[in-house]
């Protein structure tokens, strides 16, 4: 009984998929789209007008601008111990949304950012 549950729980160690990779980042006109090879858990949070997301993720840190009506917006990608930390800043006040579909087989987010 004992080498049946070893067995077992070695099956499913070799059997569970890895933690969710980031694939790559790319800007796009009101945001960004993030590629991921599955769909990882996102928790976001809007914190005085600075937009924050978090990845149960792995990837590359970045970082770049966008032009969002008149309005030159940072954003940031870094790795923390919880995950990958998305946040979004402006001089303005911003807003987010997002949603997220499977495409060609990964996950494609699509985030997008306006002044609020």
């Amino acid at each position: 009984m004992l080498i049946g549950l070893l067995v077992g729980a070695l099956i499913g160690r070799v059997t569970a998929p890895g933690p969710v990779q980031l694939l790559r980042v790319e800007p796009v006109a009101d945001g960004l789209q993030l590629w991921f090879d599955r769909e990882p858990q996102l928790y976001s949070q809007d914190v005085d007008g600075a937009v924050g997301m978090l990845f149960q993720a792995q990837g590359s840190a970045g970082n770049g601008r966008l032009e969002l009506d008149g309005t030159s917006v940072g954003w940031r990608l870094q790795i923390t111990e919880r995950g990958l930390l998305l946040h979004f800043v402006a001089t303005r006040p911003l807003v987010a949304d997002w949603d997220g579909e499977e495409r060609d087989g990964d996950w494609l987010l699509q985030v997008r950012v306006a002044p609020r």
